[in-house]
C-alpha cells in the first residue's frame, strides 16, 4: 500500500512539472504572437502609407504637376484630387487610390485611420510631441521639403513600434515619423520634393 502512495505522489509532481513546463510555453508563444500581429500592423501601415505616395507619384506622372495647394493652407494639398479631379486638370487619369469619399478638397476619409491628408512640411526642422507641424512649414530656402502623409487614430502600442522601425526610436519630433500631441495627429514622410522658395 505504501508502494501505491509514493506512486501516486511521484505522478503528481510530474503533473505539476507538465503543467508549469506548458504554462511557461504559452507565456512565450502568447508573447511571440503578439509580437507577430504587432509587426504586421507596422508593415500593414508601412505598405498602406507607400501605396498613397505611389498614388500621388501615378498622379504627377499623369498631369505633371503637383497635386494643388489648398485655398488657404499652402503646405496642405488638395489630397481628394487623387480620387475625384475636381480641378479638371489634363491628362488625369484616376481614381489613384481606392477609397472613394473626400471629407473636404484635403481630406480623404481612410477606413483604418479616419482621414487623411498629404502635406508639405520640413524634415531637416523639429518639430512633433508639444510642438505643432505649423513649426514644420517649408518656409525657408535652406528647408529640406518632403511630402508628409497625415492620419490619425494610430495605436499607442503601433505608435511606439513605428517609431521604433522607421526611425530606430528617436523621438516623435524628430525623423520620418512624427506624432504631436498639439492636435493628437501622425505624420509619415512619403518622399522628398522641391523646395519652392
Amino acid at each position: 500500500m505504501e508502494f501505491i502512495n509514493n506512486k501516486g505522489a511521484m505522478f503528481g509532481l510530474d503533473a505539476r512539472i507538465a503543467l508549469a513546463i506548458f504554462g511557461a510555453l504559452s507565456v512565450i508563444s502568447g508573447a511571440a504572437l503578439y509580437s507577430a500581429v504587432q509587426e504586421a500592423r507596422v508593415t500593414s501601415f508601412i505598405v498602406e502609407a507607400q501605396e498613397i505616395g505611389k498614388a500621388w507619384e501615378a498622379y504627377y506622372l499623369d498631369t505633371s504637376s503637383d497635386l494643388p495647394e489648398t485655398s488657404h493652407d499652402s503646405y496642405q494639398r488638395n489630397t481628394c484630387d487623387l480620387i475625384k479631379n475636381n480641378a479638371s486638370v489634363a491628362n488625369w487619369k484616376g481614381p489613384y487610390l481606392s477609397y472613394n469619399t473626400c471629407l473636404t478638397s484635403k481630406y480623404i476619409k481612410h477606413p483604418k485611420y479616419n482621414e487623411i491628408n498629404i502635406m508639405t512640411l520640413a524634415l531637416n526642422k523639429t518639430w512633433g510631441l508639444a510642438i505643432s507641424y505649423s513649426s514644420g512649414y517649408c518656409d525657408d530656402a535652406a528647408d529640406t521639403c518632403g511630402l508628409w502623409l497625415y492620419l490619425d487614430e494610430v495605436t499607442d502600442d503601433i505608435k511606439q513600434a513605428l517609431d521604433e522601425k522607421i526611425d530606430n526610436s528617436d523621438g516623435f519630433d524628430k525623423g520620418k515619423f512624427r506624432y504631436t500631441t498639439a492636435n493628437n495627429t501622425y505624420y509619415l514622410y512619403l518622399m522628398p520634393t522641391r523646395n519652392e522658395n
